[in-house]
């Protein structure tokens, strides 16, 4: 093989870059990267004329072209498989993906890696079959940057070695290019689509025993479409001097005509169920994803229902066709959609209520022309930021509106569920907060998905958190972006949330937050230096979280903190929180290196409680109580207490010092249970006060090494010893006799 011609393969084909664009937008790192298991197709005409009079030296836009005919005297696939699986792995360590091209005399292989911030790297290629050497790139070449839009330019450059026959040459290579036009393109399989044009210069240089043997320039141009990446690729005959840019004939000219990236066709037939996620229900068979276009015909009697995540691009529902997104005591269904949805059928959205929850919930409307109808026996309201207040809505015909969250008390004590029904909402959505109380503006979820709170782009005005209502507890739980919190990153589908607004702002969201994963990965994102305390009692909890930050600030921020919103519905709840400097009350509090924190305590329901830390990762944490003196250490044990109304709600405080350090501290004590007795080692004298999980006192009397508790039922009890100003609880199981 010629020197040329083997170099204009590989640069016109395997340095082929595969960018996903829209025209006249930004993409991504994203768009361009190929994953393993993925591939293209093409139709390919290489080393010979082809005439391109007319395609090309087009600039700006919008054009037409026409590429459903054309050479197809080559059939090249390209896929793309780990490197591991390759034969010349070990000359490309850094490599994580390769492009194995086929369909010619013999397989190539280019080494890749996509890297965020910097674009697709080219680590170099090797065609064993016909050398053994392999082409490594120094430096490795970045063909495309991680974004890209039109009008861009950029240059590349690089050298390595090929081999012909008994000799070694040196190669150097540069490049540069423009994207220069935009328009519409037709492939030979009829896939139309917009697309962006980038004019490629390419020059090398042959050297071989500090001689250059030639030096040559190629133009190259590439038409990019959304998702499938280049389209198309028309390369000039070589020459010694740069080619014009409406060069007539072609040396190389390649179409795609299919891809794993285009969407496939799917049509429900619902020939074993209704489960949207099962092969067999779909024709051709399997299960959509992210890129098929799905359309549902009124014929099947079993009409498709969502029961998890699902996913497609376009949507189409006949007449008389219906979709059904479940809610059960299981879980919800979620639905992404990439394009457009055509609804000439019914979409249903359902949202379970258990009957154990006759309780307030935060809602939101899934689709775009709901009524406060939809919650019929129930009590919906909205709420006002200006006086902090919820307000009944008692006509049925009210417009929900899209983005706004809604108090919902359910007063049903069986479970059951309401249906939205019509146009799902998708695309941007935004909600303007323009504070004129305390700022706190009550939003909600606006897709039949997830949001996911750390992919929301938060404006000035509004702070990092989010905040809504465990129902189960009417616990306020919160989440603040980049740090973690109480609740979860993943905001559900029709799930209402307070945000909280320091001055006018607008929260824009769109496709790019939508998730199916669910409310339940609390913890997602844990801070250093975080400790969180547990409040228990009458079987409910209640967390907060404290958590050193050398940014953060002693006072609310807007950045690492989120307050505690103190809940009444639930007068049995603990609820459990941090306090700053000037009172305000923190469910995440960020702050800069301390020895203490305030720590305050509510609850509606007089009793015992007790205080944990769940986790931690400091070396000392000590719980004072200011009510009664006592110290505990939580790395070793919790903490539990008398509650009674009228306690002052700043009662403790946390401490992260040695000094804090009881100097008679339980080093090696230790409670356990036997039957109907109580074992107590390490303590030889102090209080032993035994209750029920009721909070009743069973027991007071001296330490002693075995005590006997007779006369109860059997279950579960709190023993606490106390001993000078030191107390250690613990919860052990009796087997005692009525």
């Amino acid at each position: 093989m010629k020197i040329e011609i083997f170099l204009r393969s590989f640069l016109a084909l395997l340095f082929f870059p595969l960018v996903a664009l829209q025209s006249q937008v930004d993409i991504t790192l994203d768009d361009l990267e190929y994953q393993n298991g993925e591939y293209y197709n093409m139709y390919s005409r290489d080393g010979s004329q082809w005439i391109v009079t007319g395609l090309t030296g087009q600039i700006g836009g919008p054009h037409t072209w026409d590429f459903s005919t054309g050479p197809t005297d080559s059939d090249y696939a390209f896929d793309y498989v780990l490197p591991t699986t390759t034969p010349c792995n070990s000359d490309f360590p850094l490599s994580t993906i390769t492009e194995v091209k086929t369909g010619g005399a013999d397989p190539a292989y280019m080494y890749m890696d996509f890297q965020i911030g910097v674009g697709r790297m080219n680590y170099g290629y090797c065609q064993p079959a016909l050398s053994p050497l392999s082409a490594v790139f120094a430096p490795p070449l970045i063909d495309f940057p991680s974004t890209i839009s039109f009008t861009d330019n950029w240059t590349g450059n690089t050298t390595f070695q090929i081999e012909s026959g008994a000799y070694i040459f040196d190669i150097n290579y540069d490049f540069t290019a423009f994207c220069n036009a935009w328009g519409t393109l037709t492939l030979p399989n009829g896939h139309g689509d917009s697309c962006l044009q980038v004019n490629y210069l390419e020059h090398y240089e042959i050297w071989w025993s500090g001689i250059m043997l030639q030096e040559s320039y190629i133009r190259t141009f590439y038409w990019i479409i959304p998702d499938a990446g280049i389209a198309v690729i028309i390369s000039s005959e070589e020459g010694t001097t740069p080619p014009p840019e409406d060069f007539d004939y072609s040396n190389v000219y390649s179409r795609m005509y299919e891809s794993s990236k285009f969407p496939t066709p799917r049509e429900w037939t619902g020939a074993i169920d209704n489960n949207w996620s099962l092969a067999g229900n779909w024709i051709p068979n399997g299960i959509p994803g992210i890129e098929d276009d799905i359309t549902i015909p009124s014929e099947p009697e079993n009409q498709p229902i969502v029961n998890s995540g699902a996913d497609c691009h376009n949507l189409v529902l006949e007449s008389g066709a219906s979709l059904t997104i479940q809610s059960d005591a299981s879980g919800t269904g979620s639905l992404i959609t990439t394009g457009n949805i055509t609804n000439n059928g019914t979409i249903t959205v359902q949202r379970y209520f258990s009957g154990n929850d006759m309780d307030w919930h935060l809602v939101s409307s899934p689709v775009t022309d709901a009524t406060a109808g939809v919650f019929t026996d129930m009590y919906l309201q909205r709420f006002d930021e200006a006086d902090d207040q919820y307000y009944e809505i008692t006509d049925p015909t009210h417009q929900l509106t899209v983005m706004y969250g809604y108090g919902l008390y359910s007063t049903l004590g069986a479970n059951n569920s309401v249906s939205f029904n019509g146009t799902l909402n998708t695309g941007i959505q935004s909600m303007a907060c323009k504070p004129n109380g305390q700022g706190w503006f009550l939003l909600g979820n606006p897709y039949p998905s997830s949001i996911n709170w750390e992919a929301v782009t938060i404006p000035t005005g509004i702070s990092n958190e989010v905040h809504y209502i465990e129902a189960a507890t009417g616990a306020d739980l919160s989440y603040v972006q980049g740090t973690g919190g109480t609740g979860s990153q993943f905001v559900p589908p029709m799930q209402g949330f307070f945000v909280k607004a320091f001055s006018q702002a607008t929260l824009t969201i769109d496709d790019n937050v939508r998730s199916h994963s669910g409310a339940g990965n609390f913890y997602k994102s844990n801070p250093e230096n975080l400790l969180v305390l547990q409040a228990a009692g009458n079987d409910f909890i209640n967390d907060t979280w404290i958590h050193f930050n050398e940014n953060a600030g002693v006072e609310h921020d807007g950045q690492f903190d989120a307050y505690k919103r103190i809940t009444e519905s639930n007068p049995e709840l603990p609820q459990i929180y941090s306090i700053t400097p000037t009172g305000e009350k923190l469910s995440v509090n960020g702050l800069p290196e301390t020895e203490s924190v305030s720590v305050g305590f509510i609850a509606g329901t007089s009793g015992v409680y007790t205080i944990s830390a769940i986790k931690t990762d400091f070396p000392i944490v000590i719980l004072e109580d200011l009510l009664t003196g006592y110290k505990t250490d939580l790395l070793n044990n919790s903490y539990s207490f008398n509650h009674n109304q009228g306690n002052t709600e700043e009662r403790f405080i946390v401490h992260f010092t040695p000094l804090a350090v009881p100097e008679n501290g339980f080093a090696q004590f230790n409670i356990f249970s036997v039957n109907n007795q109580i074992h107590i080692n390490g303590v030889e004298e102090g209080e032993v006060i035994v209750y029920n999980t009721m909070g009743q006192q069973i027991y007071s009397g001296q330490v002693k090494p075995v005590i006997d508790i007779n006369g109860h039922k059997p279950g579960a009890f709190i023993v606490k010893v106390i001993s000078g100003k030191n107390v250690i609880t613990r919860k052990v199981m009796l087997n005692t006799t009525k």
